[in-house]
């Protein structure tokens, strides 16, 4: 049979079918009831790309449960896969390479099966999440160049739209990403992502009072989706109201949408975390309970080597509530997870991971020196290799705004207003960088 993009399945069960036409919109849209596929892998046991979908889900979780979940879809995948199609073959090895973290591998598979079947929309949601892994910043050519090779098989989706849009944002083709954005949301008004990708472009060119009334408008259909888009997109515009020095209105979204739903995601926790090391970096004081609370909802993931973005946002947390104790703990996780790594990835967490953990301490401890002689090679425009450790252009934004407020708290004011310049977004100065340039 085939699926509703024309995309042959192995299966002459329509509900198969069915299901994993459900899970391409759930997943395509942040939907809700994403979590139906794993009803769906327990009455169709035998098809190899509706388990490889529910593996899917506990990847995309980034923690020890949704990998052991995701082993046991895989394996069945795997016993069904002698009469699996060569596109589900496909994604049973990618996704088999994304559960061994080896990312690097999983992505070129993923850009294999996009250029050969540039309909599998699933594959190209995947393949995006790949390049957050590996720093989507950092990826951004090769993921234009890939949504570019799909977009002609792709022309009226809007959920394609919104993931192309994304990748001309991260590029640095802001205009052209709100006109695809746009775009998106004309064909598919159901559409999170493509206001995802407004909220960083806006951002990005300084538009700040423009995209928050933009975005604003669609608050009802974030509270209507999935709690990661949810969440995320308030996050955004959070981050809006500190740009324009409102730090009170920024707060204000931290325990609700941020962290409104329980149990709360890995992305919920960064972004909790990113919100309050914001607000601090601007001079705002939050109560210590805050950073209580996020410390000891992550003590587990922080001892967890996913991605150095990660690592980072949650030792940061340890450190800022003096969880010296759990902190140690996870420093030593962390360089033994290091050591059993390999290939590209154990470059990374060793030339990256490592020292932007450290310099994330060293800044949670008022270590300023120290802050800066870590951070500093790594955010530097020359080299910038802060941007493969995973993390989006917006979020990786965090870490060179604590380098430049590390070099102001150390005193080296002329090196804050030379980096301040080369961080400047639009025309001029949002009052948050107009804040900092005054402390220079």
């Amino acid at each position: 049979m085939r699926d509703s993009l024309g995309l042959d399945v192995s299966t002459d069960d329509a509900a198969a079918v069915a299901a994993l036409d459900r899970f391409r919109i759930q997943l395509l849209s942040l939907g809700p009831e994403i979590g139906d596929i794993i009803a769906a892998a327990a009455a169709h046991p035998d098809q190899t790309l509706v388990q490889c979908c529910a593996a899917s889900l506990g990847l995309y979780g980034q923690n020890p449960a949704g990998d052991r979940d995701a082993e046991g879809y895989l394996a069945a995948a795997r016993a069904a896969s002698g009469r699996a199609t060569a596109r589900e073959r496909a994604h049973l090895a990618a996704l088999d390479d994304w559960a061994g973290k080896r990312y690097a591998d999983a992505t070129a598979k993923l850009e294999g099966i996009v250029a050969e079947w540039p309909r599998d929309l699933v594959a190209a949601k995947m393949l995006e999440f790949l390049y957050f892994v590996r720093g989507q910043h950092y990826s951004a050519p090769r993921f234009l160049k890939a949504m570019q090779g799909m977009a002609g098989a792709n022309p009226e989706s809007g959920y394609f739209l919104s993931i192309l849009s994304f990748a001309l944002e991260l590029s640095g083709r802001y205009d052209e990403a709100l006109a695809a954005a746009d775009r998106a949301v004309a064909l598919e008004p159901n559409n999170p992502w493509a206001h995802h990708t407004m909220a960083h472009a806006f951002l990005k060119k300084g538009a700040i009072e423009q995209g928050r009334a933009v975005l604003e408008g669609f608050e009802g259909v974030w509270r209507a989706s999935g709690p990661v888009v949810h969440s995320h997109n308030f996050w955004h515009l959070a981050l809006m109201h500190l740009e324009m020095l409102e730090p009170d209105g920024a707060y204000g979204f931290l325990h609700r949408p941020i962290l409104a739903d329980m149990p709360h995601m890995t992305v919920q926790m960064v972004d909790a975390i990113s919100l309050l090391w914001r607000l601090e970096m601007a001079d705002f004081g939050v109560p210590s309970s805050d950073w209580d609370f996020l410390a000891a909802a992550v003590v587990d993931d922080a001892a967890q080597c996913y991605t150095a973005f990660n690592s980072a946002h949650f030792v940061y947390a340890l450190a800022r509530a003096g969880r010296e104790g759990a902190l140690a703990e996870a420093r030593n996780s962390l360089k033994a997870a290091v050591g059993a790594l390999s290939g590209p990835e154990r470059a990374v967490w060793q030339e990256v991971g490592v020292p932007l953990i450290e310099g994330c301490i060293a800044a949670a401890r008022g270590q300023h020196d120290e802050a800066v002689r870590l951070l500093g090679p790594l955010t530097e425009p020359a080299r910038e290799t802060v941007v493969q450790g995973g993390g989006s252009d917006a979020q990786v934004d965090l870490f060179r705004q604590a380098y430049l407020t590390s070099l102001i708290y150390a005193g080296e004011r002329g090196a804050a207003r030379a980096y301040l310049d080369r961080l400047a977004t639009g025309p001029v100065d949002t009052p948050l960088q107009s804040y900092w340039r005054g402390r220079c």
